[in-house]
């Protein structure tokens, strides 16, 4: 359990949507502030995910029972979960690929813009914008709430208030959590064990977000002159 529950946090760590998540907090205001809400969500969400089931399970012989009867057996102690790291890490370097792609071609399309629309497309979209976040218009009714809603979300966003970053965390957890789960619950080891587990694929999975919370806390000053250049991008 421990080697394969190790394996799949570590394959965890550059989870391409979570590193992403963690760029945008960052380019936020009050970087550090955001960055600590967001790592708070994340650790609330993958903790209730895995803790939960975890003591249900325990606590419910007969559901533990069934659960393990569901699962294929194995002659080889990890033979049933090795691919499963595997094939996780190949997703998600693809989705990396993929977005390094989009990434290239959208900055080749700001360096050659096309011939006679220069001009025209920045101003179209402040106006589709304008118009979506204008929550003062007179409308009243279902569409006037959502757009105070969005134009509410979105200053928030701009002002840098922890509390968004706090819901992205929280609102977003991988799949490797559901697959370290089945491989948890499945080994028959103790809960202390199983809740020890599942704690240390919790913390090695956001090893990025406390590398940096901890240059915060102990070496504010070099961690800010890191971040600044990220957060002024």
């Amino acid at each position: 359990m421990w080697s394969s529950v190790l394996v799949l946090a570590l394959v965890t760590v550059p989870d391409p949507p979570r590193l992403i998540a963690t760029f945008l907090v960052l380019s936020r205001p009050r970087p550090g502030k955001n960055l600590l809400a967001y790592y708070v969500g994340c650790l609330i969400l993958n903790v209730f995910i895995l803790l939960v089931p975890l003591t249900v399970v325990h606590f419910t012989p007969a559901l533990g029972s069934l659960v393990r009867d569901l699962t294929p057996a194995a002659t080889e102690a990890n033979a049933t979960v090795q691919p499963v790291p595997l094939a996780l890490g190949v997703l998600a370097l693809l989705i990396a690929a993929r977005l390094t792609l989009r990434l290239r071609a959208r900055k080749k399309e700001d360096i050659e813009p096309a011939p006679g629309n220069d001009a025209q497309p920045a101003p179209a979209q402040q106006s589709a914008l304008s118009r979506l976040l204008d929550a003062d218009d007179g409308s009243s009714g279902a569409g006037s709430a959502i757009r105070r809603l969005i134009a509410r979300i979105y200053k928030a966003w701009q002002e840098g208030s922890p509390w968004i970053a706090l819901l992205m965390g929280l609102t977003y957890s991988p799949l490797q959590t559901t697959a370290a789960l089945a491989i948890i619950v499945t080994s028959g080891a103790s809960l202390g064990a199983q809740l020890g587990a599942a704690i240390a694929f919790v913390a090695i999975m956001l090893a990025v977000l406390e590398v940096i919370l901890i240059g915060y806390l102990l070496a504010t000053a070099k961690t800010e002159a890191l971040v600044g250049p990220m957060h002024n991008w």
